[in-house]
């Protein structure tokens, strides 16, 4: 039912057994079987399902930053000399994309993660995702003819439940108030307002900010500010 809220659940206790949904409208759907589909950010729904004492548990999350670049750079690396071809969208060769994927080894253990991009948005914007102006998410989307001069992806992590104990506690829900931390850090150095901090690659990787005096260019539209995301 579209334009419609869960607020709770029909239990049956004496089975055991969840029914239907309520509606924030005190409208109830009966239901043989009840699927969430709860995404990232109905955090309520979390709430209620753990305040009822329904088992839930934490799964690994793949968690990391938006890059963006120039999509004449990414058509120049993938097509050579005929990335000119592209013309932002209206060209004979299709705007380039890419996909990067490999094994990072954690602090010179034999621990493996999976580093890897995901999302690639050629010709494309990075847009705001937060569901509270006091937290920062973001992601990627490509305009239907990729015209735009920025192309962005997720560069992203495996993070383990193991990994959320520090910022999200044992609970079941640490994977919530894990995620809760760092969208609000993020917000935080971002200096609020939805605008997001960022930060050159190579800056990044080398663990500073500000090597350069050129000005930080983005698609994205609420304001970037540089700081020190690593």
């Amino acid at each position: 039912k579209f334009n419609s809220q869960v607020v709770d659940l029909v239990i049956d206790n004496n089975n055991n057994q969840i029914n239907g949904v309520i509606l924030s409208d005190n409208t109830i759907l009966q239901a043989d079987n009840v699927i969430l589909a709860v995404g990232h950010s109905s955090r309520k729904l979390y709430e209620m399902l753990v305040t009822k004492g329904i088992s839930i548990e934490p799964k690994p999350i793949a968690v990391g930053f938006r890059i963006e670049h120039p999509q004449e750079l990414i058509n120049r690396i993938q097509y050579g000399e005929f990335g000119s071809l592209c013309n932002r969208g209206k060209g004979n060769v299709p705007v380039a994309d890419y996909r990067l994927a490999t094994d990072v080894l954690i602090d010179d253990t034999m621990e493996k993660r999976s580093c890897f991009s995901f999302c690639m948005c050629p010709g494309g914007q990075i847009v705001p995702t937060s569901v509270n102006p006091e937290e920062l998410c973001v992601n990627g989307m490509s305009f239907s003819q990729r015209q735009s001069p920025y192309a962005n992806s997720a560069l992203v992590v495996n993070v383990n439940p193991e990994d959320m104990i520090e910022f999200g506690g044992e609970s079941s829900y640490r994977g919530v108030l894990w995620q809760k931390h760092f969208e609000r850090k993020a917000a935080t150095l971002g200096g609020g307002n939805l605008v997001a901090p960022v930060q050159r690659a190579t800056d990044f990787i080398d663990g500073r900010i500000g090597s350069s005096n050129t000005e930080i260019k983005s698609s994205y539209r609420m304001g970037i500010k540089e700081a020190p995301c690593h």
